[in-house]
């Protein structure tokens, strides 16, 4: 906003100067009329002066007209005086006297009128000439201050404009640093973010690095003590498994031992160690089973199902054994699982404790 109150104060300061400039124009152009009303006035009062002249000049021929007249009858006088005495020399000198007086007064009346009309002639001529300088100046002046004029608002517009631009880019410049900064702050945010979540996958690969030493170090201290066999506790087999070579004797059931899980059927399978857990799991088929919310501290006796083996191994008054749930398997497994409550987390943390 204050960019823009600055520009406007130099549009409003170039304004009040190029009102300036035309005020003295203005003040120019009538300067100009005022020596043009000067000189038209000089022209007028000399006009009448000639008027005036011309004027005098008529008199002074008609007071010579009436005093050739009173001339003429003084002559004539004389003249009617002297026919009655005798004429002498000196009537006739003075008679030719008169001729040539006449005569000059003839001449003169002729130049006189040639005067005048030359005097008219260029008088006329001299108007001309004036008026049409006259128009020449006026043509001159206004032409000048078109261009002047002109001049003017080309200056202005072109100041305007390159304001205007000047603006435009200060704008547009303002308008890229914003955005750049803007990005900037994005690309740090996106740059926080990322070491962020490489911050969380090394922490997560480091707790599976953990959890998996952790299974690594306490899965042999299970293994050891897993089967004692002996015939007094458990029931006989059935008659179609009393001749498997699979099992050459029932199981023991030791307190305080992971529990040990025979597959049902007489064909060799993978054994499993597994501690006891609050999660029902079914491995590799139903011959894997254990029981739900089960808890070892609580009831410290190992439990074998299998059947092979009955309900013989429960103490006295727990009743048959509950079935099994199967596990939700996830048909699609995230690519990097969090292990959360597997039962290797749960059941080495309940057989440390």
């Amino acid at each position: 906003m204050e960019k823009i109150q600055e520009e406007n104060k130099k549009l409003l300061r170039s304004v009040t100067e190029l009102q300036h400039e035309v005020r003295q124009l203005k003040e120019q152009l009538a300067e100009k009329d005022e020596q043009l009303s000067r000189s038209t006035k000089r022209r007028q009062i000399r006009t009448v002066a000639h008027m005036d002249t011309l004027t005098q000049l008529n008199q002074a021929r008609a007071d010579l007209t009436v005093s050739q007249d009173r001339c003429a009858d003084l002559e004539e006088k004389l003249r009617s005086g002297t026919n009655d005495s005798h004429q002498s020399p000196e009537h006739r000198d003075h008679v030719e006297l008169s001729k040539k007086e006449e005569a000059l007064e003839l001449q003169f009346s002729e130049k006189e009128k040639q005067m005048e009309a030359w005097m008219r002639q260029r008088l006329i001529g001299v108007q001309e000439e004036f008026q049409r300088k006259l128009l020449e100046e006026k043509e001159k002046d206004q032409r000048e201050m078109r261009e002047r004029e002109e001049k003017l608002r080309q200056q202005l517009e072109r100041g305007m404009r390159e304001e205007r631009d000047d603006c435009l880019k200060k704008q547009l410049t303002t308008l890229i640093e914003s955005w750049q900064t803007e990005a900037q702050r994005w690309r740090k945010h996106q740059s926080e973010l990322e070491e962020k979540l490489h911050e969380q996958e090394t922490l997560r690969k480091q707790q599976e690095e953990e959890r998996k030493q952790e299974t690594e170090r306490f899965l042999p201290r299970a293994t050891p003590a897993a089967l004692v066999v002996f015939h007094s506790t458990c029931q006989p087999l059935p008659p179609h498994q009393a001749n498997s070579t699979h099992l050459s004797a029932p199981l023991q059931l030791i307190p305080d031992l992971p529990v040990f899980i025979l597959p049902a059927s007489p064909v060799p399978q993978e054994t499993c160690l597994l501690p006891v857990s609050d999660h029902a799991l079914c491995l590799r088929g139903s011959s894997y089973n254990l029981l739900p919310g089960f808890d070892s501290c609580a009831w410290p006796r190992l439990v074998c199902r299998s059947p092979l083996i009955g309900t013989s191994a429960l103490p006295p008054g727990s009743g048959p054994l509950p079935s099994a749930v199967p596990p939700r398997v996830n048909q699609f497994p995230s690519p990097n699982p969090k292990p959360r409550g597997s039962f290797w987390a749960t059941g080495l943390k309940k057989t440390v404790s």
